[in-house]
């Protein structure tokens, strides 16, 4: 900052003449103290600017002591506006959230476990058989720890990083861990949600700015603040509450609402799905696909099959593509329903499946 002093003129003060002075009347203030007034003046008045100037090149200039924005020890406090067409998530689990619409979901390409679905980049979550708390091995290493209220749901706030370890680029994160409630079939499990300090997946390209050995840095406040949003809007749900119910063709059953009914079938992207029901046993028959088991259920049977690719009418069948038929019994083929998806995504997908299945019921 600068200061504009201006400059003060002097004026010269004259003394009136007096051609025949006799015993004056008064004495005249003397020249020299009017100077020395007016020097102290200007001293005080350039100390004042200059005093200005340093105080405010201090002021701009950035504080040691600045503090971060962030939440306070009860948890997430900044709310999103869901009404900006936040995303909401279902998860076959049981469990919902919502997403900024700006951040991409997509799931781990071959290579990754499909339970790992990963948000923006940097987000994923899954589901533990043991807290963090029991980690052995190769465990992140955890470096704070708070209890966190999300609604009515308990949660542990995690932070932590990890070394150059199987491949792996160090970096630091910060996780949830939510334990699924009582009376839930989950019970005994745990939710984990983990945003990232780089990309879980890195280009080639990435890979060059990260070599091993690289300083760690802390995740971002800006993407804290929206995950901790991110983490205010999770909750338990009921199937009920959350998935579409399909009735028709003799069965009933709930699928999640991330699926899309055209009339016909149900489809999913990622992984890729399609289930549809029918009540004619030609349209559940596929002579290039070969029986590999049949499971008894109780109230249903099923049966599985894989692709065949020999023969002159199988050749372009896809080897990977599998197919779960779910059939009044052993012998009847119709009304069923056809689930069909691929193996290279089939850890996701017989798990959706599975969420299905417990919703099932032939009329």
């Amino acid at each position: 900052m600068e200061e504009n002093i201006g400059q003060i003129q002097q004026v010269p003060v004259q003394n009136p003449i007096n051609p025949t002075p006799i015993v004056p009347q008064a004495v005249p203030p003397k020249k020299t103290n009017k100077i020395l007034l007016i020097l102290v003046g200007i001293l005080v008045v350039v100390g004042i600017g200059v005093g200005a100037f340093w105080l405010g090149r201090k002021s701009n200039k950035p504080s040691n002591n600045a503090r971060l924005v962030t939440p306070t020890a009860s948890g997430p406090t900044t709310t999103p506006d869901l009404n900006v067409d936040w995303i909401v998530y279902n998860n076959v689990y049981g469990f919902q959230f919502s997403y900024p619409p700006n951040y991409k979901l997509v799931y781990l390409d071959e290579g990754f476990s499909m339970d790992y679905p990963v948000l923006n980049r940097k987000i994923v979550w899954h589901v533990n058989n043991i807290s963090y708390k029991d980690c052995s091995g190769d465990c992140p290493i955890i470096t704070e720890t708070s209890e966190k209220k999300l609604g009515t749901v308990s949660a542990t706030k995690i932070k932590g990083w990890i070394g150059d370890v199987g491949g792996s680029v160090a970096q630091s994160f910060i996780g949830y861990e939510i334990k699924f409630p009582k009376e839930n079939k989950y019970e005994n499990k745990y939710v984990r949600m983990d945003l990232w300090e780089l990309p879980v997946k890195l280009t080639p390209e990435e890979k060059k700015l990260y070599p091993p050995g690289r300083k760690i840095n802390q995740v971002s406040s800006e993407e804290e603040i929206i995950f901790d949003q991110i983490l205010s809007t999770f909750q338990f749900v009921t199937h009920e509450v959350a998935w579409k119910v399909y009735n028709g063709n003799g069965m009933e059953f709930m699928y999640p609402p991330e699926f899309k009914y055209d009339g016909r079938y149900i489809i999913f992207e990622s992984p890729k799905i399609m289930i549809y029901s029918s009540p004619r046993m030609s349209d559940l028959l596929d002579e290039c696909m070969k029986e590999t088991s049949v499971e008894d259920r109780g109230n249903f049977i099923i049966k599985r099959f894989t692709g065949v690719t020999s023969g002159e009418i199988c050749e372009r069948t896809e080897s990977t593509r599998r197919e779960i038929l779910v059939l009044p019994s052993t012998d009847i083929y119709a009304p069923g329903m056809s689930f069909w998806y691929f193996s290279t995504e089939g850890q996701q997908a017989e798990l959706i499946f599975e969420q299905i299945l417990s919703t099932f019921k032939f009329n």
